[in-house]
């Protein structure tokens, strides 16, 4: 298992340095031979000046209304 950390100085975003953070031992049974945490703490609460590029997508509803029933007090749902 490898991962790389985009936030390191001077790197910004750039994949430089992989690290390997454990591997497979095929013996008695299957294990990692470290039992590495696979999640480690990848962003900083400093980005120091890398910049940050964000997109939205517009999601549609899940449920459309298509038409209005008037309710027997007169108001419509």
């Amino acid at each position: 298992m490898y991962t790389w950390f985009p936030f390191k100085l001077g790197q910004c975003g750039e994949v430089q340095d992989v690290i390997l953070l454990d591997e497979l031992v095929f013996e008695n049974n299957v294990t990692f031979s470290h039992n590495a945490d696979f999640y480690p703490a990848k962003v900083q609460n400093n980005f120091i000046g890398f910049p940050i590029k964000l997109g939205i997508l517009g999601i549609d509803p899940y449920v459309i209304m298509t038409e209005t029933f008037t309710q027997n007090d007169g108001s419509s749902a």
